[in-house]
């Protein structure tokens, strides 16, 4: 039987008004917080087939930190949904590393075990 999720992006920042909203990070919380829902899922059995996520950086970034704790070893895309809703979508690609460049540099001792 097939399964959507939906999930929501972690908590992120409106602190810096020069950022754009789709560059908007997450916060020291949301960083913490986007593992241990993945923990939860994959403890409820949650393996995914297919990832997407809006392309702004916080969805991104909770979808990479989930995707880790779901054991999801395949690329997964980010989606711009406002230039094409679910039918017929474009992938858009390429802020992935931005997103690995963030997430790579948060302290690794503030992850949830």
């Amino acid at each position: 039987m097939k399964m959507l999720l939906l999930v929501r992006h972690a908590e992120s920042t409106r602190d810096d008004p020069s950022l754009k909203d789709r560059d908007r990070p997450l916060i020291d919380r949301g960083r913490h917080d986007a593992p241990m829902m993945g923990k939860r899922l994959s403890a409820r059995g949650a393996k995914p087939e297919r990832l997407l996520s809006n392309p702004a950086l916080r969805a991104l970034t909770t979808a990479k930190l989930v995707a880790d704790e779901v054991g999801y070893k395949r690329q997964y895309s980010a989606v711009n949904a406002t230039a094409a809703p679910l039918a017929g979508q474009r992938v858009v690609r390429g802020r992935e590393a931005q997103c690995h460049d963030r997430y790579a540099s948060r302290d690794d001792a503030t992850r949830a075990d």
